[in-house]
């Protein structure tokens, strides 16, 4: 479990293939505040991956064949910086949402736009997730804990201060670069759950149900 607060920025310093598709990564951990023990868990662009190897401030990471294929960590190459996060504690505070580390989807950055002090970056919105994004829900982009501005046909947007820019790896990207995202967890559930009842068609009487359905939600401000 994790917030969404970048704690550092590190460094990729190699990456194998491993066979059957997964894929080693070797990590750098910059400014980040721990010495992980081995079988800790570190988000790395969002996404829980497990310490497998630690030595002189490089942790080392399998990406298994499933990861690969769900986010970004298979396609990053040597010399990329990340985004990294450890994983929750007992008291620690929550100032983000809570994130699984588990990514639903790859994003790209569509527009970044200037305004005033903020940035509003624009970024596709997979097809298949669209009815989980709604306007001041949270998302999680490369592990960063953002809140949704809007929701267009085809993207979002997130109003970004300057030192969520410059503190996490959105420093480095530019329009057409791959984000991982993950969609807050309620939003996943209500979406499965108006799957069950219906496909989010059929209202909850007519399946049987509690009276729930995504006429409800819109009305009541859930979605």
């Amino acid at each position: 479990m994790f917030t969404g607060l970048v704690q550092a920025v590190g460094r990729l310093v190699s990456t194998r293939t491993l066979p059957g598709g997964a894929k080693e990564l070797a990590v750098e951990l910059g400014r980040l505040k721990i010495e992980p023990e081995i079988g800790a868990s570190i988000a790395i662009n969002g996404v829980c991956q497990t310490v497998t190897q630690y030595r002189n401030g490089v942790a080392t990471f399998c990406a298994v064949e499933e990861t690969v294929q769900r986010s970004t960590l298979g396609r990053l190459v040597t010399g990329e910086m990340v985004n990294l996060e450890p994983a929750l504690r007992v008291g620690d505070s929550i100032d983000g949402h809570l994130v699984l580390g588990h990514v639903d989807a790859v994003g790209r950055v569509a527009q970044i736009k200037p305004v005033g002090t903020a940035q509003y970056w624009h970024f596709t919105m997979p097809e298949g997730l669209k009815a989980m994004f709604a306007e001041k829900g949270s998302i999680t982009i490369d592990g960063i804990s953002l809140t949704i501005a809007a929701v267009f046909a085809d993207t979002f947007s997130v109003s970004l201060i300057p030192l969520t820019v410059s503190s996490t790896r959105l420093q480095y990207l530019q329009v057409g670069r791959e984000v991982n995202l993950e969609v807050d967890v309620l939003a996943r559930y209500i979406d499965r759950q108006l799957s069950v009842l219906g496909g989010g068609t059929a209202t909850a009487a007519q399946a049987g149900g509690s009276g729930i359905d995504q006429n409800f939600l819109t009305e009541n401000g859930f979605i």
